[in-house]
C-alpha cells in the first residue's frame, strides 16, 4: 500500500518526533496525563529508587503542584540522590491483548505471514514476577490481587478508548524494531496476544526483514482504538539490568479514540484526541 510506505518512510526519517512536553506536570494545562479539563488520575512518581526502579508512590492528580514527585522524593530535592528522574527504558513491549475480539483473525493472519509464535507458561511467568517483586522489596499483589507484578503502574486507572499510534511511531523512531511475535497459552486461547518489541540494541541476528504484508498488518492494527490501556515501568532485569516497560492494550473497538498515549522519554503522557 502506497500510504504505508510513505508513512513508514516519514517516521524512519532522521528527524525525531518531539513529544508535546518534555517533563510531566509542568502545568495543569500541558500535562494531560496528570491533570487536564476534569480528566484526573493518579500518576506514578517519576523518581528513581535506590535500586534503580521507578517509584511506585502515586502523585495526587487532584493537586496542581507543578511536578510529579511523591512527597518523600520531593523532600529529597530534584537534584542528587533519590530525587533523580528515572531514566529511559532499554526496551518497550507493546502488548496487544484480546485481538480475537476483532472480526478478522489478526493473529492467524500474522502467523500465516510468518510471524513466529512463542508458547508461554502463565504460572511460571507469575512466579517469576512475584520473585522479581520480592527482590525489590515490593508487594507483588499491590495492583492486581491475583496477578503478581514487580513494576510501577504508571497510571492508576486504565486508560479508556485510547490510541497508541503516536507511541508506536515514536518507538519506531527511537529504538531498534525487534521481531514481533504471537504469544500463545496452551489451553487458554483467550490469553493469546501480539507482542511488538522495541530495544536500544538490535537483536543478535539483526533487525528483522519483514514482508510488506506483515508491515501492512502491523500498521493497520496499530491504528485501532483500544478499549483500555495501561503502562508498566518494570524494575531492572536480573542479569543484564535492562529496564523493560510494558504497554498493554486491550480489546480493539470500532470507535473514535478519546486519548492518545505518548512516550515522553519513558515517562508517558496521555493527551486528548
Amino acid at each position: 500500500m502506497a500510504w504505508v510506505a510513505s508513512f513508514r518512510a516519514y517516521y524512519y526519517a532522521p528527524q525525531k518526533m518531539q513529544p508535546n512536553i518534555t517533563y510531566p506536570g509542568i502545568s495543569s494545562e500541558s500535562y494531560a496525563g496528570h491533570f487536564i479539563k476534569g480528566f484526573v488520575m493518579n500518576y506514578a512518581c517519576v523518581a528513581v529508587t535506590g535500586m534503580g526502579a521507578r517509584c511506585r508512590n502515586w502523585v495526587d492528580g487532584n493537586v496542581d503542584h507543578g511536578h510529579a514527585f511523591c512527597a518523600p522524593h520531593n523532600a529529597m530535592g530534584r537534584d542528587g540522590g533519590n530525587g533523580d528522574v528515572v531514566g529511559v527504558p532499554n526496551a518497550v513491549l507493546m502488548v496487544f491483548l484480546e485481538p480475537w475480539k476483532l472480526e478478522e483473525d489478526v493473529l492467524g493472519r500474522l502467523i500465516d505471514l510468518g510471524v513466529p509464535m512463542k508458547e508461554q507458561d502463565r504460572v511460571a511467568k507469575q512466579e517469576k514476577h512475584a520473585q522479581h517483586a520480592e527482590q525489590f522489596n515490593r508487594s507483588a499483589n499491590r495492583f492486581r490481587p491475583n496477578n503478581p507484578d514487580s513494576g510501577a503502574k504508571v497510571f492508576d486507572e486504565k486508560l479508556k478508548r485510547v490510541s497508541a499510534r503516536m507511541l508506536y511511531c515514536e518507538l519506531l523512531n527511537k529504538y531498534a524494531f525487534c521481531n514481533p511475535h504471537v504469544q500463545t497459552y496452551p489451553g487458554q486461547p483467550h490469553l493469546n496476544r501480539l507482542v511488538i518489541a522495541f530495544g536500544d540494541k538490535a537483536p543478535e541476528n539483526g533487525i528483522p526483514e519483514l514482508s510488506e504484508q506483515v508491515w501492512d498488518a502491523l500498521d493497520e492494527f496499530t491504528l485501532q482504538t483500544f478499549r483500555t490501556g495501561e503502562v508498566w515501568a518494570n524494575p531492572p532485569r536480573n542479569g543484564d539490568g535492562a529496564v523493560i516497560h510494558s504497554v498493554k492494550l486491550s480489546a480493539p473497538v470500532n470507535d473514535r479514540a478519546s486519548w492518545e498515549l505518548e512516550f515522553n522519554d519513558g515517562l508517558y503522557v496521555v493527551c486528548p484526541k
